[in-house]
Order: structure tokens, then sequence, then C-alpha cells
């Protein structure tokens, strides 16, 4: 593959003429070509350098906006101590008409009314159980693998049992239209939310979904949430099931592995006994969240479950989102994602 690649540049580069035409012996036929050498030979990269100087500026700005920053909270913690002591001296004094003069200035207020939602949101945040960032990516790590699932090679149990030799809706005598499309869209993974599979030509049928093989029958096929992993229904041996994280285990209150399945982003409730699927416990995004990176695209309104608004409510210092079991702190000016919290500590 590396060949080809590298003989399909080199062709590229043929016929773009960006290849050394004849010219006057050093190998280089125009001027163009002459300056392209040079840079070669060690002159300068003046794109590169001005791309420098722009990612310095960056830094020397933001740099400059957090030491104005720290002045800022100096100069405001600086006039805090002034009003407490000019109320303290009023205490003592027991001059009340100044002290209301004191409470009175709507500066004053001002300043006491931002200690007082600066302390407030300190001690918010100091209140959050942060997840440390080598276990939550150990974690999201861990449902990853579900990735990397593949068509189930085969026939699917249904139509198996149907003994027309695993052929598909379309090539029997009996043919449904509804077999081929849904509301005027074609059947495909995409239409079911999993994206981890391969476009292409796909029918259902029975609960799930068939990719036809070129020869005729079935090359493989997809159980379908609400199909064939509907409620009451055994779940499929051959569809692969993987663990999940314990925090996720004690989150949904999963129990033991045989008593809940993992695939495609869905857990499943299962009786131990014999795997039936008795409930739905979560349907996860699969979006990724990463520490440090903008959130992902979807999560401009704010979304945190009821039960935990009044702890993680948006205010100017912090933004809260939630997904898949996990609240996150966003900075509202960069909108990156600065923790993620355990709900469960």
């Amino acid at each position: 593959m590396r060949i080809l690649l590298a003989g399909a540049a080199a062709v590229a580069l043929v016929t773009s003429g960006a290849l050394a035409q004849p010219g006057n012996g050093n190998g280089f036929g125009n001027d163009k070509d002459r300056a392209s050498a040079k840079m070669e030979r060690g002159q300068p990269d003046r794109a590169r350098d001005r791309d420098n100087r722009g990612r310095s500026d960056i830094q020397t700005q933001r740099r400059n906006d957090e030491r104005q920053e720290r002045q800022q909270e100096r100069r405001v913690e600086r006039s805090l101590d002034r009003i407490n002591d000019a109320k303290r001296v009023t205490d003592t004094t027991g001059n009340r008409e100044v002290r209301r003069e004191i409470e009175g200035n709507p500066i004053n207020r001002g300043l006491e009314q931002l200690a007082k939602r600066r302390d407030s949101s300190k001690r918010l945040r100091d209140s959050e159980t942060i997840i440390d960032t080598a276990r939550y990516v150990r974690e999201r790590n861990y449902l990853s693998r579900d990735r990397d699932r593949r068509l189930i090679a085969g026939c699917p149990p249904g139509l198996a049992r149907k003994r027309n030799g695993c052929l598909p809706p379309g090539q029997t005598s009996n043919r449904d239209s509804r077999d081929q499309r849904w509301n005027g869209y074609s059947y495909s993974p995409a239409l079911f939310g999993l994206n981890n599979y391969d476009g292409g030509r796909y029918l259902f049928d029975d609960g799930y979904l068939l990719r036809p093989a070129s020869s005729g029958g079935i090359a493989g096929y997809i159980p379908l949430l609400g199909g064939a992993l509907s409620i009451g229904n055994l779940w499929p041996s051959s569809y692969q099931s993987y663990a999940v994280p314990d925090y996720y285990v004690d989150y949904y209150d999963l129990g033991p592995e045989t008593s809940y399945r993992y695939a495609d982003n869905v857990i499943y409730r299962v009786d131990p006994s014999d795997a039936a699927i008795t409930s739905v416990a979560a349907l996860l995004t699969g979006d990724e969240f990463v520490i440090g990176q903008p959130m992902p695209s979807g999560y401009d309104v704010y979304n945190v479950p009821y039960t935990y608004r009044d702890r993680y409510a948006d205010s100017p210092e912090a933004l809260y989102r939630y997904s898949d079991g996990y609240v996150y702190r966003i900075d509202p000016e960069s909108r990156l994602i600065a923790a993620a919290i355990d709900l469960l500590a």
C-alpha cells in the first residue's frame, strides 16, 4: 500500500508540473524553483516565523490577562478590607450614621455582593468531588472497546427458523417493500444511531438489520434495540457484550455482570437465569468529553438532571453539562472542559 501511495504521489507531481524542468544546468528551470531551493538550503521560512510570533503573542496576551485578573482580585480584597475596617470602627464608636453611609454606598454593596458570589462559588467547587483524570480516561477507554464492533457473521435466528436457505427479504416469493425502506429512508446502521458499522445496502427483518451478501443470502446482521433486543427476548449469544466500569455499575445500580449486558451504547438489564432482557438501564450518547478540550457540539443548553440542579447550576464562574453519568464543569470563557465530577461521592 505504501508503494502504491508513493507511486500515486509521484504521478501527481509529474502531472502538476512540480518536478524540475530543463533549465540552465542547475536542475531548476525558473526563479521560483531557485527560491525554493534556497529555502530548502536553510533560508528562513517567513510564514512559519509569523505563525510562531502569532502563538507567542497569544501566550503573552494570556499571561497579561491572568496578571490583570490577579491585580483586580487584590484591589477588590483591599477595598473589602477597608470597608470591614471602617465597619469595625463604627461598631466601636457607636456611630450608626457613618455605618449606614458605608453600607448604603452602592460601590461598597457591589463589592460585598461580588465577594459573596465568589465565596459561594469557591465553596461549591471545594465540595465537588473531581474524578482523577487518569481514572476518567481509563474508564472512557474501557467503554470504547465497544466501538470496534462488527457485523455478526451468518444467519440471524429469526431468519434461520424460516428454513428458506437464509434468503433475505426480496429474494423470496413473498417480497415486502417495507423490508427495503422505512418512512422513505433506506435501512442503514446510521438510521438506528449505530455509527461503528460499514455503510452499504441493508435490509430489515424480524428485528434485525441484515447485510445482503453479493452471492446471495446474508453476509451478516445486527440485532436492534426495540426489535430483536426487546424486553422479554433472550439476549443473542452471538452478540458480544462488554463489562462496564465500576462507576457505571454503581451509578446505574446494575449488580453483577450476569445481570446486565452492554452493547452499542446501550446498557440492558437481563435475568441472570436465562439472559432474558428485563429493561433498558441506560442509553449512552458515546460523545467524547476530553478534559482540557472543548465540549462536544450540541451541549449549548443546560441539561443537568433535576436531582443535581441545585448543586450544579450555571454561574459566571462555571458552566455544567451532563453526559453519560457524569457532570462536567466547563470554563465559561474558553468553553474548555475543566473537570469531570463524581456524582456518587
